[in-house]
């Protein structure tokens, strides 16, 4: 009875979803796909497949708590720069997807999107699969890399545990209410992916700290980049051409 009442606190306080979708990508002048595909549980889940120009690489982006797939075009803009395919789905609950946000829910769908990506688009193998995460989508992303292949994973602003992020936010409520689940401060030792750490110096909502915290606990090979001044959603704005290119390094360092 405890247990299912921390889940349901926990779910409340983590999950923001927004149902009416602002932006769509036709402005965006990539070429994409609208996408749906069902998870294991039957629910039918909602993504757009940006088309690449050069690169053989997909990026498979997990977005964070708040909003929707249509708050991250801007994101998508600026990364689709490297040239690469760019997959963006959304959990259950937000956008176009169907259902209600579930922390166990939430996983099985980046789960689904995965399978999807790899064996739904035969030209997309795991090893040139690139897993990115931010915020909530890193703790999505670091489970994900750590049972499935693939060529590399990238985690942006994101927190140690759900326990962790919990006490930060809430430092007035007792450790214990929050569920010990998202442990990829644990988690993160099992992949054996090439690893990106991303954190800006003023994040307000993941402690730059917890950034490298995962760096630390991380096998190599990885590497840690700090953007001087950036906040939980501006790194691209703060770290603009350096940005892409410390990705872009990463990538040819993995053998990408």
């Amino acid at each position: 009875m405890l247990e299912t009442m921390m889940l349901w606190f926990a779910t409340k306080l983590m999950f923001f979803p927004v149902k009416a979708i602002a932006a769509y990508p036709s402005h965006l002048e990539i070429p994409y796909e609208e996408v749906r595909f069902h998870n294991e549980e039957g629910l039918l889940l909602h993504g757009w497949f940006f088309h690449g120009k050069r690169s053989p690489l997909t990026l498979l982006f997990l977005h964070g708590n708040a909003g929707n797939i249509g708050d991250r075009l801007e994101m998508i803009r600026f990364l689709s720069r490297i040239g690469w395919n760019i997959f963006i789905i959304d959990y259950r609950g937000y956008g176009g997807s169907q259902g209600s946000p579930t922390i166990p829910g939430v996983i099985e769908d980046s789960d689904a999107a995965y399978r999807w990506l790899t064996r739904g688009k035969p030209e997309t193998t795991p090893g040139k699969v690139v897993i990115w995460g931010e915020s909530l989508g890193g703790a999505l992303a670091t489970e994900l890399a750590s049972r499935e292949p693939a060529g590399a994973l990238i985690l942006q602003s994101t927190f140690t545990s759900l326990r962790d992020i919990g006490k930060f936010h809430y430092p007035f409520l007792p450790s214990a209410l929050a569920p010990d689940l998202f442990r990829s401060i644990e988690t993160i030792r099992k992949i054996r992916s090439p690893l990106l750490v991303v954190h800006g110096t003023e994040d307000e909502t993941v402690p730059y700290s917890m950034g490298q915290r995962l760096y630390e606990a991380a096998p190599h090979p990885k590497r840690f980049y700090e953007i001087p001044g950036a906040h939980h959603n501006d790194t691209h704005l703060f770290g603009k051409n350096e940005y892409l290119l410390q990705i872009e390094e990463f990538l040819n360092e993995a053998g990408l």
